[in-house]
Parts: C-alpha cells; structure tokens; sequence
C-alpha cells in the first residue's frame, strides 16, 4: 500500500508498507519523497498513465494495469487501485494506492495470446499449401504469415549451399536481420557456427530465449544487438523425407519460446514441408498429366499421331479446305511383306523399322502435312497446301524413297530394303466424313495391294467409285468362308511367370481362304458386320470351351480361356447372351471365361458399357482391358472400370531389349494393377530375354512369341505336355540382371531410408565388380572405358555416396544416375544386338 500527499505539488509518497518494498524492490527510505512515476523506469510511455494523472487532477478513484520497472531492472506488472482521502472540509488531502503484483497473469495471457496467433498462422500456413503454386511465393508468404501472428520481428528460410554457406531464400518482417545470423558456413565446430548451421547440421530445433547474453554466439550478437533481437529459435525443415532448409524465427522480448511455441514452431516447419512434398507431387503430376495428354494422341511407338489425334487433326484440316478452299490428299500405307521382318528378325527388328521409317517419313513431308499410325504397319498421310493437284506426284515420290532406303536394323549386321503401297483419296473431289475418307483411302490400298509387284509397279492409287466393288467382292468372299466353316482358332498361352505355370489361353481367330491360306484378322474380321461379329465371338468361344475340355481330360490341366469381344455386341447384351449360352450347353465354369475389350474403344467412356462389364462380372466372367497403353485414355479412371485383368500393350514390351529405361514403366503399371487388386498381363514378350526380364521385375503373368506362337488345338495339346520341362529359362541377359537389380535397388532405397539398422542386409553391392550386372559385363569382355562400364561403375559410386550422407542424402542423385546407366545399357543393346 502507499500513500501519496494530494496537497503538495508532484504528490509525493509519505507512506509504503513493507509489501510495497516486496514488490518493487526500493526500501521505505529510497521511495519516500518521491512520486510513483520512478517506478515506470526507461518504460515507454503508458496509456494507462494518462488515467492516473486525470484521477490525480479531478481527485476521484481509479483502476489501472501499469508496466513497472523494480530496483534490480526487471520488469513487472502492476494493479493499481488508487482512491482520494478527504479532510473535515471535503477536500483531497492524500491518495492511497493498493498495488497487486500481476506480472505471472500477464505472462499466461501473453503466452496465450502468442500461442493463439501462432494457431493462426498454423490455419493460414494450412490453407497456403494447399494453394501454392510457386515455390518462392509458398515460402515467402510462409514468412509472412508467421510475422503476422505478432509474436516474432522476421521470420526466414534459408538452406546450405553448394559451398556450405547457408542462402537466404525467403525473409519477412519488421526486423532487419543481417546475414551474419545465418550466412556462416555449416562447416565447422558448433562453437563457430550460426544458431541456423547448428539446426542445420543437428537436424532439429533449437532456441535462445536470451540469445544476447547466451554463451556460444558471441561472435553474432552485435547485429543482433542492433536489430533489437532478444530471442531466437530454428527449426528444420525436411522435403521428400531429406533435410532440405531451415525455418528461422526471432523475437524482440526475452523469454519469447516456450514449449507451446516450439511445438508450433515445429508443426509450421513440417508444414512448411508438406507444403514442398505438395508442390512437389503437384509438379510430378502435372508433368505426367502432360505426358497422358500427349500420349493420348500419340503412338507411344514411333511418336506419330494416333488414331484419335488424327481425327482431331483431319476435323480441323477438312474445315479449312470447306472454309477456304484447295483439296487434302488422304491417303494409309502399309509395307509389303512387313510380317516378314518380324517374323524372320522378331518385332524388337519390325518396331525399330517402324521407327525409323516413320520418321524419314515425317522429314520426307512439309511441315504443314500429317503423318499418323493407325497400328501395325498402317501409316496415314494427310497432306494439305498444295497449290495443284500436280504437285501431289511428286510429294509421294519422296515419301516412296524414303521408305525405299535401306534400314539397319538392331546390331548394325544385317541391313533390309522394303517396299510399301499407298492408296489415295482426294478431298473434296471424295467429300465423305473422316472415317469414309480413311475406308476409302483403305479400299484403293487393297486394290494396289491386289496387283503384281514389280519394281516399276505404281507405289500408289487413287480411290475411284469402281474400287467399291471390287472391296465388295472381297467383302463377300470373307463372308461366304465364314457361313461355310472357315474359321480356324489357334491359342497363344498366357503363363504365370513366378511359377511357369500356363493359367490361360487366348483364341486367336483365322480365317481359311478356301486355298489352304490362313487371312489373318485384321483382313477380315472388320468386314463381317456386327452380326458376323457376334457370330464370330460365338464359334470362337465354343472352340475354345470344347478344346479347353478336351485338355483338361487328356492332360488333366484346367485353363481359363480369353476371346477378344467387340464393344458393340458387349454394349448391346448380344455378348452376354453368347456366353450363357456356351455355359449351358458345355457345362463349362463362367469364371474361367474372359472376355478382353480394347482400351481405345470408345465403347468404355459410356456407363451403360460399363453396366454390361458389370452384368458379365456377376455372371461370373471375368473382363481383361486389352491393349493397355496403346491409347491412355482409361489409366485415368482404370479404378472405375469393373475389370478383372490389364493387359499391357505388347509395343511397350517388344522395345525393352532397346530402350531398358521402360522398365521402370513396366514395373509402374504392374505395381498399379497390384493397387487395385486385378491380374497384370505382358503381352509382346517375343524373345526369353523379355521373359526373363519381366520374371526378374516381378511381372505376375506374360504373353508373347518368347513363351510360344499362336498355334491350332492340337499343337497347343503337345506344346502343354512339353511345357513343365522347359517353363524355366536359364537365361541371365543383361535385361533379365537389370530387371533384377531395379527391384533389389528400390528395396535397399527403401531400406536404407526407413531402417537403417539393417543396412547390412541391403542387396545393392557399394562394389561394382560384386553386383550381377558387373559380373556379366566382366563375362562381356567389356573394357574399363567402356561407356556401360562407366555408368554401371557412376551408379554404384553414387550408391556408396548416397549411403554415406545418411539421412541428409538426396534419392533423386540415385535416379539421375540410374537413368544415365539405362540409356547406356539401351545403346549398348541396340548397336550390340545382345
């Protein structure tokens, strides 16, 4: 308690009882005499003051709360309730105060406070990184966003650089703070180093809640000094699970962190990273976004448009004709004896030949033509601008001597020569839709095709009327040895490659010419109309069930068979229909029929095609996605399709022997179908060094020549007998030890970063000599200069690298280095034939 004198002039103290000196620290002696403005010490100015000089002045009682200084300098917080004293006349002649000491409530409200902004900052930090689209703007406005809660002067980001000198990427707040506080290098002795390089090196959160007068950072404390910085504290910062940076706070008031705030300190730098592993997963799906864009209208194979693309392309090139006038030339390719090159040199040959051929192609035409891939050896030329219709001959002269040229094929030994023919229809001389254009532009190739080749023979042919009628002609031969009994059904197996067992076989329709000649099916099975197709799917699943029953009784062997279904019977119920049908009259399981449909139909974008899948599903057949890759149209909504099995297209599979970096593709789509619980099918695994491969990658299932060729029944009975000897190759291929060893490398990365103390038991070798890859290239024979031998030699160089840095590695050096080793095993394939 005091008591002030109101009749003298600056109302002095004439009485403190012992509490008072208890609180504020001065002695009876040192207070008496004075007026209580002393204890305000070098405070700023108060508001509340102003209160207690209008209560002096107009002599009534007040309440205030004042920021009071005590004898040693330390602050405190004081309740003053100040009431007049009146003599016999009624006037003021003293005033008492009543002082409360309520520094500790003020500390908890101030704690509050600071942990309720800083739960401010942590939602608007929320709601940043879901929204950032900029990495500088994200980490800045993370800054800001901090200094906005009023708790801390600045706030920044800063990461060790190349040379160990920590640089400032983001910075805000009233503070300025020099970059002696976080520019020191990281190397070194703690006591040398910044408060941000010990957060740095120590990978966790450190403070000073005094840092002016903590031992250790002398060195920083002057800048500081001038900054007006009392307290500090950093925080790390992790990005994809790697030290990336850290987050650094400071603070005017001494005292500043207590445990409250370093847990929301802790929680803003973590989601400071979430933030960066969004932008990140943002980043990479964009970019794959990109790429299913592209690929959605583009052949994966040779980089041409696609069937979809090329209606896009040839819409818009028509309207402009309609528009502006002029003609387009329409016109599908195909090589002559193109089977030939796969079958004597395999399709790894075949594909590299569409390659290169397509892109002479492509060079051979104007910038303002198309050229486009329909699938197999089908390539459409849309050429548009000519000025004459005379200037047509000699484009396609060009376009036949780039074809002309000889090819090299994988391995640079042998070299082939082929020849193509093209057939032509002009736009709006023809002035049909899109896909009348390419019927008819594919009717004037089945004419020249009909012809005797010679080397002088046309390379092309223009659609006339009179072509119609010989398609006609075709069309009902095709026909007529379909009514009469001409389908033959040969089976390609499907093997599980884990075990070597063969779990299913796909029929595969033929159709006998009548002249002991089997017409493959894209010659004819376009041609037979939508009856002719139900007809079709029925007498093929038929055979198939009735030599599926013959097996299982002779070689005691149960196998699902597969049929290829058109969407429009499936859409229609037709195919439904046939099914039960040959369950009833064969007694034959449902569940041991699939049905495969193509991805690129567009039969698969309506629900009511989805309904039937669906329907056939709960009769018990099981539905296989064809093609898988050949469009990308369904791995966007795969997860909504009601499928059992995803057969990858066999041109991602024929080309691993030449471009090794798609199996890491492989290894994505298989690992997709395991997420989404239904069967995985390689189909193009035309050599055992495919198969192997794939075996190594952990592909459940594969299809392909490597495994068997299509063949009739009977063949197929003997092929089954002889299988479980030879299930198993022993082939260790570079391929197959590569497949291998991307696995084993994902496992020991995963390893390495989530149980180091297992590091021991990891399967990638620090020695290149000891890994089965080195080991082969050693049998090779290949020297030590060699570029394979180089970049096998990087890869492990930077493993050992990587598991030296421990938890501060970075995983993306290991794939930079893995990508380099797989475009060098892939030259090394293709010029070695290997």
């Amino acid at each position: 308690m005091t008591v002030a004198d109101a009749r003298a002039g600056d109302f002095p103290l004439v009485y403190v009882n012992p509490a008072f000196t208890r609180i504020t620290g001065y002695a009876e002696a040192q207070a008496l005499g004075r007026n209580c403005r002393f204890l305000q010490g070098g405070e700023p100015p108060q508001a509340s003051m102003d209160e207690v000089r209008a209560a002096l002045r107009e002599g009534r009682s007040c309440s205030v709360e004042l920021r009071n200084v005590r004898a040693d300098g330390s602050p405190f917080w004081n309740a003053l309730s100040l009431a007049p004293v009146r003599d016999e006349t009624g006037a003021v002649s003293h005033f008492v105060g009543l002082i409360t000491d309520v520094t500790e409530r003020h500390a908890l409200e101030a704690e509050h406070e600071s942990t309720q902004g800083l739960y401010r900052a942590l939602l608007a930090e929320e709601e940043l990184v879901l929204q950032a689209t900029d990495l500088s703007d994200m980490l800045l406005e993370a800054c800001v966003r901090l200094t906005a809660s009023g708790l801390f002067g600045a706030a920044l980001v800063a990461r060790a650089g190349p040379r160990g000198e920590m640089d400032l990427l983001a910075q805000a707040g009233s503070m300025h703070i020099g970059e002696d506080w976080y520019r020191p290098s990281v190397i070194g002795e703690d006591a040398e180093q910044s408060l941000a390089a010990r957060v740095w090196n120590s990978k966790r959160l450190q403070f000073s809640n005094d840092y002016l007068n903590e031992p250790g950072y002398e060195k920083y404390r002057e800048p500081m000094r001038q900054a007006g910085v009392r307290s500090v504290a950093s925080a790390p910062v992790f990005r994809g699970g790697y030290r990336w940076a850290v987050l650094g706070v400071v603070s005017g008031q001494v005292g500043v962190f207590t445990p409250d705030v370093l847990e929301l300190l802790e929680r803003v730098a973590r989601l400071v990273g979430h933030g960066l592993d969004a932008f990140d997963l943002r980043r990479r799906l964009q970019q794959e976004h990109r790429h299913i864009s592209w690929l959605a209208e583009h052949d994966p194979l040779t980089g041409l448009l696609n069937r979809r693309g090329l209606r896009l392309h040839l819409e818009e090139a028509l309207s402009q004709v309609d528009a502006r006038g002029g003609f387009i030339a329409v016109g599908i390719l195909d090589f002559d004896d193109f089977k030939q090159i796969n079958d004597n040199y395999g399709h790894a040959a075949g594909d590299a030949l569409l390659r290169t051929v397509a892109a002479r192609m492509v060079e051979a035409v104007r910038s303002s033509d198309t050229v486009a891939r329909l699938g197999g050896d089908e390539i459409v030329l849309v050429l548009q601008g000519m000025a004459a219709r005379e200037d047509l001959a000699p484009m396609l002269d060009r376009v036949r001597k780039a074809v002309a040229a000889p090819v090299s094929l994988p391995g640079g030994e042998r070299i082939v020569h082929i020849q193509a023919s093209l057939g032509i229809t002009i736009y709006p001389d023809d002035s049909s839709e899109p896909d009348e254009l390419l019927r008819h532009a594919d009717q004037a190739l089945y004419a020249i095709k009909q012809q005797p080749r010679s080397f002088d023979a046309p390379f092309w042919r223009v659609y006339q009327p009179a072509i119609d009628r010989d398609h006609f002609n075709h069309l009902r031969l095709v026909r007529e040895r379909f009514a009469a009994g001409g389908l033959r059904v040969h089976y390609q197996p499907v093997v599980e490659l884990a075990s070597g067992r063969v779990v299913e076989v796909e029929a595969l329709a033929r159709l006998d010419n009548g002249a002991g000649q089997l017409i493959p099916p894209l010659d004819f099975i376009h041609q037979l109309g939508r009856d002719g197709l139900i007809s079709l799917t029925s007498a093929a699943l038929n055979q198939a069930v009735t030599d599926a029953l013959r097996w299982q009784r002779t070689l005691g062997i149960e196998l699902n068979v597969a049929v290829n279904v058109d969407p429009v019977n499936l859409a229609s119920g037709e195919a439904l229909a046939v099914v039960k049908d040959t369950v009833v009259v064969h007694g034959f399981p449902a569940r041991r029929i699939v049905l495969e449909v193509l991805e690129h139909s567009d039969f698969l974008s309506f629900a009511s095609a989805q309904d039937s899948l669906a329907e056939l599903r709960a009769f018990g057949c099981r539905i296989a996605l064809d093609d898988i890759g050949s469009a990308y149209s369904s791995l966007l909504r795969m997860k909504e399709l009601p499928i059992d099995i995803i057969k990858l297209d066999q041109s991602f599979i024929r080309g691993l022997a030449e471009r090794p970096q798609d199996l890491r593709f492989v290894q994505s789509l298989a690992q997709l179908a395991r997420s989404l619980g239904v069967d995985f099918v390689a189909e193009g695994a035309e050599t055992e060094d495919i198969v192997e491969a794939l075996r190594a990658l952990r592909v459940p299932q594969a299809q392909g020549f490597g495994i068997a060729m299509p063949m009739p029944a009977d063949a197929l009975g003997d092929w089954l007998a002889a299988w479980p000897q030879r299930a198993q190759s022993s082939s260790r291929g570079l391929l197959t030890r590569i497949a291998d060893r991307l696995v084993g490398l994902d496992m020991d990365l995963l390893i390495a970063s989530s149980r180091p103390e297992l590091l021991s038991t990891l399967s990638t070798s620090v020695n290149p000599q000891d890994c089965v890859i080195g080991q082969w290239l050693q049998e090779a024979g290949l020297g030590e200069q060699h570029p394979l031998v180089l970049a096998h030699a990087d890869l492990h160089a930077m493993f050992r690298e990587w598991l030296a840095a421990g938890a501060d590695a970075d995983g993306g050096m290991i794939q930079s280095a893995l990508d380099h080793f797989l475009r060098a095993a892939g030259d090394y394939l293709r010029t070695s034939g290997d």
